[in-house]
């Protein structure tokens, strides 16, 4: 091996590699399952993981901690560069979300780099151009910018820029940052003076000093209607103007600033700031001050409280607002958007929520000692969704799948999880009887994400199979079938949405799996569905079920310890109400008028 070329693919666009040696495969987002044959044909060698899964709740805590060590020190920092004198929970409130991120990712990137340099010294690689780099504007732009290739390159070639000198570099058009994306809208000076103006005119509604303003709250449009008019308008929705950051020039002196930090103890640690300061979005650096000048001017009337489901994490101009507003003495609420929350113990979302709110409404269960104060409340997203009517002549079954980024994005999702998943899926499909998989509607996440989704379901399930577009509704396609399955309860809302309208339900996971560990208050509720049948920690013994229980799934479900196993679940993970609508327009008033 000696003397034969060691390449290093840090990425899998091809155009990065050097096939006239050995190539090493640092991770498998390396490797595009529409690519496999071509992989084949080549010379390479694959790098295990620098870390199994057994390490990864150890490396969740020790970047947790890092977390709660850097922030301080970067909040300020910040307040340096602005001229102001924020608290540290202000700065936890805007940077919170996306300096945890970051501190995963490139934790994650810093172990597999260096891994690869003690097993390979010899190794070469091409890193992109700094020319080519990329800052991403906010938050949210730095999540869509971690779905694509070029900016994981650019934070690997960072990092191997502080160890073994300096590798060969290529440029390439910036443009191909660009993330096709349900997520990102283009900024539009009609749609930014609209919403200006309709933030002027809801501020003026009702009783200006008593509004709690929302934003991303999971309202159904009927139900956030009637508790603006229930509420006298002191339910007020947020609006905020469009931001474009590709306006912005780099402060230099400001990013210096940040990066002159004498930090920490270890190789990481003491790298950890210069990368901050290079990657730390537009939104909390050069355009902090306009956007907080403006979003200030738009909203001159202290909030009483502002509340909201995931603007906490990806919405930066309502998080400055919120930061200011929190300082003023404004409560801040929380409300559990997804069915994870409660359930599973090692979850960043759920920490980081917990740590910035005054009050967090969950879907039914409580915790104590989390630093907000949790209530257990209707689940805005399930308001006014009716139990299904049994349909003997709908004989469709629907399974629905989930992706995630094929480079790390948080511990403990790592790619070696997602591996596993697509295994299990594999193993579930060869499984299943021949009538089953005749009346079988596959429902893939909307986006790919790189894992060439879509072809790797049709090899999985040969013949005619039928794959569902996010076209079709969830509720709709919910309603039309007998059967639901998931192979992935512990990131999943949909299968609460399943049981929350009565819908016979399958489950399947591997309790083993660092990612799917369980909170210890929630271990009870899924020990019941595992005795009822309904969760198998098998892909094999799910199929099973689904085959012997296909022809009679209503008498299945009927079954006594069945119902109660459900019904005890779902009074903790997704409480149901017959009166939403009154309870919230209570909380609401109560919150109003200072409660």
């Amino acid at each position: 091996m000696a003397d034969k070329k060691i390449f290093l693919a840090t990425t899998s666009i091809e155009e990065f590699w050097d096939t006239s040696g050995t190539l090493l495969i640092l991770g498998e987002w390396c490797r595009r399952y529409s690519r496999k044959e071509y992989l084949e044909s080549l010379d390479t060698i694959a790098l295990d993981p620098p870390y199994t899964d057994a390490e990864v709740p150890g490396i969740f805590s020790y970047v947790d901690d890092l977390y709660e060590r850097t922030l301080p020190v970067l909040s300020g920092r910040l307040n340096v560069v602005h001229g102001v004198r924020h608290s540290e929970k202000y700065w936890r409130i805007l940077v919170g979300t996306w300096l945890l991120h970051f501190i995963h990712v490139v934790y994650d990137r810093y172990l597999h780099i260096t891994k690869a340099l003690r097993s390979y010294p010899e190794l070469t690689t091409l890193c992109l151009d700094k020319a080519s780099f990329q800052t991403p504007g906010s938050t949210i732009d730095f999540m869509e910018l971690l779905k694509g290739d070029l900016y994981n390159l650019q934070l690997f070639s960072r990092i191997m820029g502080q160890f073994k000198g300096s590798f060969p570099t290529m440029k390439v058009d910036r443009t191909r940052y660009v993330q096709v994306s349900v997520q990102k809208v283009l900024p539009s000076r009609g749609v930014s003076f609209v919403k200006r103006s309709l933030a002027k005119f809801v501020s003026s509604l009702g009783a200006r000093e008593r509004k709690v303003f929302y934003h991303n709250a999971y309202l159904p449009r009927s139900a956030e209607v009637r508790l603006l008019l229930r509420t006298g308008f002191a339910l007020s929705p947020f609006f905020y103007p469009d931001v474009d950051f590709t306006g912005y020039a780099g402060h230099e002196a400001s990013r210096q600033i940040i990066k002159t930090v004498s930090f920490g103890e270890s190789e990481f640690e003491g790298i950890l700031f210069d990368l901050i300061s290079e990657e730390l979005p537009v939104t909390f650096v050069e355009g902090y001050k306009d956007i907080k000048e403006t979003i200030n001017g738009l909203y001159r009337h202290k909030a009483v409280a502002l509340m909201s489901a995931t603007s906490w994490h990806y919405n930066d101009v309502f998080k400055i607002w919120a930061g200011s507003q929190a300082e003023k003495g404004s409560l801040l609420v929380g409300l559990q958007h997804g069915g994870n929350y409660g359930i599973i113990r090692y979850f960043l979302q759920e920490r980081h929520e917990l740590s910035i709110v005054d009050r967090f409404y969950s879907w039914g269960w409580t915790r104590d000692g989390a630093g907000a104060v949790v209530k257990p409340l209707a689940p805005t997203k399930l308001m006014g969704r009716r139990k299904t009517r049994r349909r003997r002549d709908i004989p469709d079954v629907l399974y629905d799948l989930a992706v995630w980024l094929r480079c790390l994005i948080q511990f403990p999702l790592t790619t070696g999880y997602w591996q596993r998943y697509f295994e299990d899926v594999n193993l579930f499909a060869e499984n299943l009887s021949a009538k089953v998989r005749c009346n079988l509607r596959l429902r893939p996440h909307r986006e790919d994400m790189g894992w060439d989704v879509r072809e790797r379901l049709r090899d999985a399930f040969p013949g005619n199979i039928r794959i569902e577009t996010w076209d079709v509704p969830f509720a709709r396609s919910l309603d039309n079938c007998c059967l639901f399955l998931c192979g992935h309860p512990m990131y999943s809302t949909t299968f609460i949405e399943a049981l929350h309208i009565d819908k016979p339900t399958i489950l399947f996971c591997d309790p083993s799996l660092s990612a799917n560990t369980l909170h210890p208050d929630a271990e009870g509720y899924f020990r019941d569905l595992r005795l009822a049948g309904i969760l198998f920690d098998s892909p094999v013994d799910a199929a099973k079920e689904v085959n012997r229980v296909y022809e009679n799934v209503d008498g299945w479900w009927a079954d006594d310890a069945r119902r109660k196993a459900v019904r005890r679940f779902m009074g903790r993970f997704g409480k149901r109400s017959e009166n939403a609508i009154d309870e919230w327009t209570r909380e609401l008033k109560g919150i109003s008028s200072g409660g």
